[in-house]
C-alpha cells in the first residue's frame, strides 16, 4: 500500500518498465563490446581497453538498477529505515554514478594524449592506460564514501530507492559537484584543447575537416549525454530546496541516469568503427553462409522460367500459323 508521498503504484510500474527496457538495451550492447573486444585482436588498443573499463562501469550499474526494481516491489525488512543496508545500497548507488561520469575524463585524457603529446611513448602505453583505470577506480570508490559520515544516503519515500537525497541540499550540490560537474567540466575542456589541436595541424584540409567534425561529435554526443544524467538531478535539488517537488519528479530523476547510462553504452559501440564494421561482416557473412539460404527456393528458380516459356510459347503458337519450337537446356529437362 502506498503512502501519502509515493505515486501511484501503476506509475511505479510503469516507470520501471520503460528503465528495464533501457537496462535490457545497455546490457546488451555492453556485452557485445566486452566480449568482441576480448574475442578479437584486431580491436584490442588502448582506447577500446578504456572503452571496456566504461562498459564494465555499465554492466555494474545495470545489475545494480536491476537490484534496485526488485526491492522497490519487494523490500527487504529494514531497507526502508535508512539502515545500514540503505546506506549500503546508496553509498553503491553513487559508485556506479560517479564511475561513469569520470569515464569520460579517462576517455578524454586518452584522447589528448594521443593528439597533444604522442612523442611521450609511454603514455600511449597499455601500461599507462591500467594505471588511469586504477586511479579511475579508486577515485569512484573513494569520492561517495565520506557522504556516509552526514547520512547522506537516505531512503526516498517518492522513488522507493536507496540513494544521496536531494532532502539535504548541501550534501547533494557536493555530490553533483564531485560526481558530475568536475568529470562534466574536465571532458569538455580535455576535448575541446583536442579540437584547437586539430586545427592548428599541418595535415590536408580534408583530412583536418573530417577530424574537427570527428571531435565536436563527440564533443555534442558527451554534452547531450551528460546534461541527461545530471540536470534533472539539479533541478530536484533547486526544487527541494523551494519545496516544490512533486512526487513524480524523484523517479524521474533514476529513469534519466539510466537512459544516460544507456546511451553512453550505444556511444561507445557507435563511435567504434571497427567494431561496427566487424559486426556487419559477421552478419553478411552468416546471410550468406549455405545453412542460412534457401536452396529449395533456388532450385524452383529454372522450373519457374520453363514454365513461364512454355506457356508464352504455347499462347504464341496459337496466334502465329507456323508452330513454335523452343530448345530447352539440359538442366530445364
Amino acid at each position: 500500500m502506498n503512502s501519502s508521498t509515493e505515486p501511484s503504484e501503476m506509475f511505479f510500474i510503469i516507470v520501471f518498465s520503460f528503465t528495464g527496457i533501457l537496462i535490457l538495451i545497455g546490457t546488451v550492447i555492453s556485452l557485445i563490446i566486452i566480449i568482441c573486444v576480448s574475442m578479437n585482436n584486431t580491436l584490442q588498443s588502448v582506447s577500446t581497453l578504456l572503452s571496456c573499463n566504461s562498459c564494465a562501469l555499465g554492466l555494474f550499474y545495470f545489475i545494480f538498477h536491476t537490484f534496485y526494481i526488485i526491492l522497490a516491489f519487494y523490500p527487504l525488512p529494514t531497507y526502508r529505515q535508512n539502515s545500514i543496508l540503505c546506506q549500503t545500497i546508496g553509498y553503491l548507488y553513487s559508485v556506479t554514478c560517479c564511475g561513469i561520469s569520470w569515464s569520460h575524463a579517462i576517455l578524454a585524457s586518452n584522447r589528448l594524449c594521443y593528439s597533444l603529446f604522442s612523442q611521450y611513448r609511454w603514455l600511449l602505453t597499455y601500461t599507462f592506460a591500467w594505471c588511469l583505470i586504477a586511479i579511475h577506480w579508486i577515485l569512484t570508490f573513494t569520492l561517495p564514501f565520506p557522504f556516509i559520515f552526514f547520512d547522506a544516503y537516505q531512503y526516498q519515500h517518492e522513488s522507493r530507492i536507496c540513494i544521496l537525497t536531494t532532502k539535504k541540499t548541501s550534501t547533494s550540490l557536493m555530490g553533483v559537484i564531485l560526481f558530475y560537474n568536475i568529470p562534466f567540466t574536465v571532458t569538455i575542456i580535455v576535448y575541446i584543447l583536442v579540437w584547437c589541436h586539430a586545427r592548428r595541424s599541418n595535415n590536408t584540409r580534408l583530412a583536418r575537416n573530417a577530424r574537427n567534425l570527428a571531435i565536436m561529435r563527440h564533443i555534442l554526443t558527451l554534452v547531450i549525454i551528460d546534461t541527461i544524467c545530471g540536470h534533472p538531478y539539479i533541478t530536484l535539488i533547486l526544487l527541494d530546496y523551494l519545496g516544490k517537488a512533486t512526487k513524480e519528479w524523484y523517479l524521474f530523476v533514476s529513469f534519466f541516469i539510466t537512459l544516460s547510462v544507456t546511451a553512453n553504452m550505444c556511444a561507445i559501440f557507435i563511435f567504434n568503427r571497427k567494431l561496427r564494421k566487424m559486426l556487419c561482416s559477421k552478419w553478411i557473412d552468416w546471410r550468406g553462409s549455405p545453412s542460412n539460404t534457401s536452396t529449395t527456393g533456388s532450385a524452383m528458380i529454372p522450373m519457374r522460367i520453363s514454365t513461364y516459356i512454355v506457356m508464352s510459347g504455347n499462347i504464341m503458337a496459337g496466334i502465329s500459323k507456323s508452330p513454335v519450337i523452343y530448345h530447352t537446356s539440359a538442366n530445364e529437362k
